[in-house]
């Protein structure tokens, strides 16, 4: 399982919001897409900052409890995004998440000044990948009781 590569599981289809992007619109997003994260694009589809639902949370509360005014996805993003190049193992991916206690790698064009999104990786897209490898046959699966 391991010995295969991101590109090969990733997620291309890469929801997104710009960096603009209000609170209210960050999660209408999220909900509908399903996602726990959004990646934050500049104006030029550069990304610069990662959006989580705990970012959305920690900041929904704020504005609750003091009063704030209408908040955008540039000011509760993580600007410090971690990358891989789609051409990585899928062990170097899980060491990588693992180690910088994130679940979650933007895969981007490798040898860039700027990071180019080209999808996402998580450690979701990881287990599922691992479960169809590994799938038991039909006799040997747990049953619920």
């Amino acid at each position: 399982m391991y010995e295969r590569f991101v590109k090969e599981i990733m997620s291309r289809d890469l929801i997104s919001c710009a960096v603009e992007t209000s609170l209210i619109q960050v999660m209408q997003r999220m909900t509908e897409y399903a996602i726990h994260a959004l990646v934050v694009l500049d104006e030029d589809g550069y990304a610069v900052g990662i959006v989580t639902q705990l970012d959305v949370l920690v900041a929904q509360r704020r504005t609750v409890l003091q009063g704030m005014g209408p908040i955008t996805a540039g000011e509760i993003m993580s600007p410090i995004v971690l990358v891989c190049n789609p051409d990585m193992t899928l062990l170097e991916a899980a060491t990588l998440m693992t180690r910088n206690h994130i679940s979650r790698l933007i895969v981007a064009k490798p040898n860039c000044e700027r990071i180019y999104p080209l999808g996402l990786v998580s450690m979701t897209d990881l287990i599922r990948h691992a479960i169809k490898e590994t799938s038991a046959p039909p006799s040997l699966r747990l049953q619920r009781v």
